[in-house]
């Protein structure tokens, strides 16, 4: 059990646990054996099988299955691409993982069961959003400080400028035996405050030097198995990875409030 008041090790999720990420209580939550060890090892190879043969497949930060909506927001025709793939791209990782189950299935099904509104998938205009892409970090891949804040993504659009909170989600099917740990800054950058930072990060990036926010609020080391959330307004990392790979199912949950439902993308 952490002593950090601001990392939540727990068995299950509950209610409690996501009202203290999106209160900002906590920053990260960590379940540890979400997905079963015993299968891991299997599961990662299938996914990996599943990157290297995906038509869609992406490499910038790291080689994924397809492009995160992060990555075509702001291109109509890769947009376009994004959700007429979105429902076949689930599909696809469940067919490939099949008989294991597929990771973003049980982190749904965890979240609306935990959530007393429940979860959908994110609709965009009518079509419904993916949620789970597979994301691939090898030796020298890194994840510079950044927010993850889909209502800043999607600044024109005033539907989703009412949007509270961001949640961003892993599960592990393999960690990285030196570096890929995950950092976390008990700092947010509000929108008034954003473009001065923009002009202080990192140029033709999308992130920020570690040395403008000192040592991180919470530094882990992900485990196989573990289901990790994070709440993604707040500034956060992933250390270089120095040996071995870190394979990650992952997504977004946001949150409009408390009587409505978390709403999952990737």
């Amino acid at each position: 059990m952490s002593h950090n008041k601001l990392l939540l090790e727990v068995e299950k999720l509950e209610h409690e646990h996501l009202e203290k990420l999106f209160y900002g209580d906590a920053l990260v939550i960590r379940v540890k054996d979400f997905y079963p060890k015993s299968i891991c090892e299997q599961a990662a190879q299938r996914v990996q099988e599943f990157i290297s043969e995906s038509p869609d497949r992406a490499k910038n930060i790291y080689e994924s299955n397809m492009s995160s909506f992060w990555s075509v927001a702001d291109c109509g025709v890769k947009r376009q691409r994004y959700f007429s793939t979105a429902r076949n791209a689930m599909d696809m990782m469940r067919r490939h993982l099949t008989p294991f189950p597929s990771p973003a299935d049980l982190v749904r099904i965890t979240l609306d069961e935990a959530w007393d509104q429940g979860s959908v998938l994110l609709k965009y205009n009518g079509s419904s959003m993916m949620f789970g892409i597979s994301r691939l970090w090898r030796e020298q891949m890194e994840a510079l400080p950044h927010q993850d804040i889909l209502k800043r993504e999607l600044a024109g659009d005033e539907v989703y400028q009412n949007q509270l909170g961001q949640l961003g989600v892993n599960v592990y099917l393999t960690s990285a035996e030196v570096g890929g740990e995950l950092a976390v800054w008990n700092k947010y950058i509000d929108e008034e405050q954003y473009p001065e930072y923009v002009k202080k990060g990192i140029e033709g990036s999308y992130g920020y030097s570690e040395d403008e926010f000192g040592a991180p609020d919470v530094l882990i080391s992900p485990e196989v198995g573990d289901l990790i959330l994070i709440n993604s307004l707040f500034i956060h990392a992933v250390r270089k990875i120095k040996k071995g790979e870190r394979l990650t199912v992952s997504g977004f949950a946001g949150y409009w409030g408390d009587s409505k439902p978390l709403a999952c993308w990737s």
